[in-house]
């Protein structure tokens, strides 16, 4: 390798860099990018990119050096020991200090107490890079661990927002609590996520930092405003874009949730005026214009309100519904599509099919054994009407031409994707006549 300065790439932003000094070497843990350098100049470059960066995104949280980053080891979770979590304790602190916390192991069984935070790992430009670290311990009986765990910006960004500044606070974030190099337990925990977030004392939604214009549509859904306030129905839709509202998790952990709160930045209010104001904005369109503008799904739908809300409480809901509804969402992961809404349907129409992040159980083989086990379990050819059309691009080429691609938009209609029920599709349930 040719010998030159570290200089730190706009294609590595990451905090886990290892100074392998009998190598003379610095490597990066999430890319691999690697440099022969000396230790002062490798600590001079990391210090001028350091200073381009406003001192509470600072993942190093004030370290001079590229040196004292400790990978976090996770002490294993007993699967013969019921439903057990990982909860962490985040330590008090002012905003710009550094995040500390500290992780136990509780079983959902015997009702532990603590909050589930719902948000994106990626901010509102799409960045979704381990680029900042949170400081963590973990004892038991027999061990304890002390180290660093990489986290996204937006992460760290909503353990800030939520940080105490005189007490601690007790969190579910997933980032934090799944051991996510571990395959094994990310599958064995993603199927909890329904139990996680029913059982969390409150669901708390982290929209991400805001700016003055969603700050100002969230200031009018905690107030009581006339509908002359807001003049279109445009004016909404920069809070309606934000990532939150479109990832297909988000339908699991608000249906299930207790009762849940909304932060963006400074502002915080009920997930009920939000609701709220989702129904203003439909009589706006309704009033000021006959063009569609479709709202997210877990509006749209009336999410723990109206019959869609009942719906999931009585486990009435059909498996075909909800993954239509699910359409309309993304995800990183196209098996998700269906991992993250099987929770929400009735005992009987639950899909065998647990979560499996193994490279093997692709999107491909997932989407296949739904529709095979639907078609088996009900004798009916319903599954065909969810098929993408003949003028449609299959993202899944590979897969049979009776699957559903659960990836694609909802074949012959614009989001939010229309909801079969009986045969017949009906308009979202949260539209107020």
């Amino acid at each position: 390798m040719a010998s030159h300065e570290l200089i730190p790439s706009r294609n590595c932003r990451h905090v886990d860099w290892r100074a392998m000094r009998d190598a003379g070497l610095d490597s990066c843990w999430s890319c691999g990018m690697t440099f022969r350098t000396t230790a002062s100049s490798a600590a001079n470059a990391y210090a001028a990119y350091k200073a381009t960066i406003p001192s509470w995104k600072t993942s190093f949280d004030g370290a001079d050096t590229l040196t004292g980053f400790t990978r976090f080891s996770y002490l294993p979770l007993n699967p013969d020991q019921g439903r057990e979590i990982r909860v962490l304790t985040l330590h008090a602190g002012v905003f710009d200090e550094p995040l500390s916390c500290n992780l136990e192991t509780v079983n959902l069984q015997l009702g532990p107490v603590y909050e589930a935070v719902s948000y994106t790992w990626a901010d509102s430009t799409g960045d979704d890079e381990l680029a900042a670290r949170i400081s963590a311990t973990m004892s038991t009986t027999t061990a304890s661990e002390e180290g660093d765990i990489t986290i996204t910006r937006n992460c760290e960004a909503m353990l800030r927002r939520l940080r105490r500044a005189n007490v601690t606070r007790r969190l579910w974030v997933d980032a934090i609590c799944i051991d996510q190099a571990n395959l094994d337990e990310r599958s064995a925990q993603v199927r909890n996520m329904t139990a996680v977030f029913r059982n969390a004392q409150r669901v708390v939604v982290y929209l991400g930092e805001g700016d003055s214009v969603t700050n100002r549509l969230l200031d009018y859904a905690s107030e009581d405003h006339g509908e002359h306030v807001l003049p279109s129905p445009l004016d909404f839709l920069p809070l309606y874009q934000c990532r939150w509202f479109h990832r297909v998790w988000v339908l699991q952990e608000i249906a299930v949730a207790k009762t849940a709160i909304v932060i963006s930045g400074t502002r915080t209010l009920e997930w009920t005026d939000l609701v709220n104001q989702a129904r203003v904005f439909l009589r706006l369109v309704n009033k000021w214009q006959n063009q569609r503008i479709p709202l997210p799904p877990v509006l749209a739908y009336g999410f723990r309100s109206g019959e869609m809300g009942n719906k999931i409480a009585d486990k009435s809901l059909d498996l075909l519904s909800i993954m239509q509804i699910s359409r309309g969402c993304s995800c990183k992961d196209a098996r998700d599509k269906v991992y993250a809404v099987a929770g929400l349907v009735s005992e009987d129409a639950r899909v065998p099919l647990p979560a499996d992040y193994s490279p093997d159980v692709t999107p491909e083989r997932v989407y296949t054994q739904l529709a095979a086990w639907h078609v088996l379990k009900t004798s009916s050819p319903r599954i065909l009407r969810f098929v993408e059309g003949p003028s449609s691009v299959p993202v899944m080429p590979v897969m049979s031409s009776w699957v559903p691609d659960w990836t694609t938009p909802s074949p012959g209609s614009s989001l939010p994707p229309q909801l079969p029920v009986n045969g017949v599709f009906i308009p979202p349930q949260i539209v107020v006549p």
